[in-house]
């Protein structure tokens, strides 16, 4: 119920941001977030679809359409779409093709992917949160653990949706990120 209020609270804000500015590929891109966000990744998709149209290069998009294109089981058309290039090192989404290349069952792409980030972080800034998700996509929950710790050390924002974010489901029955939700104080993933 949390989870569906929030969604409701959020995406009100969000078709009244569209309806001020269509133009927006962040925008479009983020009503389909929340709607991944609450599970509804089929409902999601026609809004990346129109971001995608806005700007076909936009990689949040690319990525959060490939996500959703695996959640919904058209595994053919994730692959068609999932960006391969390495995104900004800071960003949280940059985690989602190693996710999508993981369910693709393209474990070697999504190894270089996360030995790029390795390499990145050496020299600047990389989101923890973000190689996280990729270490957690390749069933590494105790890297993927140790790094959102570590994020939630930098007090990253993008973990106000560690609850949500798909690349973590498979961390959801592990009392260490139960305890780290806690810690955090969002709305934990049903049990």
């Amino acid at each position: 119920l949390e989870r569906d209020v929030v969604l409701v609270c959020d995406l009100t804000e969000l078709v009244r941001a569209h309806s001020l500015d269509q133009q927006s590929v962040v925008i479009t891109t983020r009503r389909a977030t929340l709607m991944q966000y609450a599970g509804r990744d089929a409902e999601a998709i026609p809004f990346l679809h129109e971001a995608l149209e806005l700007d076909s290069t936009f990689f949040h998009a690319r990525a959060e359409l490939a996500v959703a294109f695996v959640a919904t089981g058209q595994l053919d058309s994730a692959r068609r779409v999932v960006p391969r290039a390495m995104l900004s090192p800071g960003s949280g989404e940059a985690a989602m093709p190693t996710w999508v290349f993981v369910h693709l069952g393209d474990t070697a792409t999504a190894r270089h992917l996360v030995g790029e980030y390795e390499a990145a972080r050496k020299q600047t800034y990389v989101a923890a949160d973000a190689l996280a998700a990729m270490y957690a996509s390749l069933g590494d929950s105790t890297r993927a653990l140790q790094l959102l710790e570590e994020a939630a050390d930098e007090r990253a924002f993008t973990l106000v949706f560690l609850a949500n974010y798909p690349m973590f489901n498979s961390l959801h029955k592990s009392a260490r990120f139960r305890r780290l939700v806690e810690r955090i104080g969002v709305v934990p993933p049903p049990a």
